[in-house]
């Protein structure tokens, strides 16, 4: 910058927006130097020989009335008339202020919509569930009753029409060798998913062996792994278990058809008569 300032070498240029007080001044000679409003007006304040007229407007106080319309700098403000404003009287000193924008709620997206739903629906069905298993828990615990067993034996029936229990389950439970949760998945897996016919061929077999059971517990020893695996799987299989088993998916395919063909094959036996007379068994 020379030492001698000269208000007319300098070009007043606007605020990119067209906020008003908000540009710069840029040397006519030299376009890349350029100084800010209030060292222009500091300089020109210095260098002129006599004082100027204070054209001053402060927004806050002094609300412009009107502007022209063909894009002059001609603004009009209250106590004022015909106040003509060059890029040399320009800028405006004093405080501006705007509005803030208000701020725009995040919108919520269509994923995190779907997610929430989501979420709501398996906890529902996590809820039915576990209802849904306390009822079947109810209902087996007071078809239970008190006397180690022997009256599901006899009376709940547990085969899909034919009417029998669970005899081995049944015997196992009674002797403490069966926890009474796989046993009451048992008799409540059958009454659902085992036919009649099943029930026949099981029962031919089964009652023999729960006589033998009885005399000794060798037998009840030798049977206990196979049936209490088959009880983890009908278990997993009613969603009681997080978890099935292995073998007892071998004994439910194997064991299972094998009784269903048995049935066809063989008279019906009268489980009752292990509980009619089981104190002399």
């Amino acid at each position: 910058m020379s030492s001698t300032f000269r208000p007319e070498d300098w070009v007043y240029v606007a605020d990119s927006m067209g906020r008003i007080g908000q540009g710069y001044y840029k040397n006519r000679q030299n376009s890349n130097q350029t100084i800010s409003i209030a060292e222009f007006e500091r300089n020109r304040a210095q260098t002129s020989p006599k004082p100027k007229e204070n054209k001053e407007q402060i927004i806050n106080n002094k609300p412009v009335q009107s502007i022209n319309p063909q894009g002059q700098s001609r603004l009009t403000a209250s106590g004022q008339n015909n106040v003509q404003l060059t890029p040399w009287d320009n800028p405006l000193v004093g405080e501006e202020t705007t509005k803030p924008e208000p701020k725009t709620p995040t919108p919520v997206t269509a994923a995190k919509v779907a997610t929430a739903t989501q979420s709501k629906k398996k906890a529902q069905e996590e809820e039915e569930k576990k209802r849904k298993q306390q009822q079947e828990a109810d209902a087996g615990g007071a078809a239970d009753g008190d006397n180690g067993g022997q009256g599901i034996g006899a009376g709940s029936g547990g085969g899909g029409g034919a009417g029998g229990a669970k005899v081995v389950c049944t015997e196992l439970f009674r002797q403490g060798l069966m926890s009474k949760k796989h046993y009451q998945a048992c008799h409540l897996y059958a009454s659902r998913h085992l036919s009649a016919q099943f029930m026949k061929g099981y029962h031919f077999w089964a009652v023999a062996y729960v006589k033998v059971m009885r005399r000794s517990p060798l037998a009840s020893r030798l049977i206990l792994p196979f049936a209490v695996a088959r009880a983890k799987e009908v278990t997993y299989r009613l969603d009681w278990a997080h978890k099935g088993s292995l073998m007892g998916k071998l004994i439910c395919g194997l064991h299972d058809r094998a009784c269903s063909l048995l049935g066809y094959l063989v008279d019906n036996v009268e489980y009752q008569q292990l509980y009619e007379n089981a104190k002399t068994a």
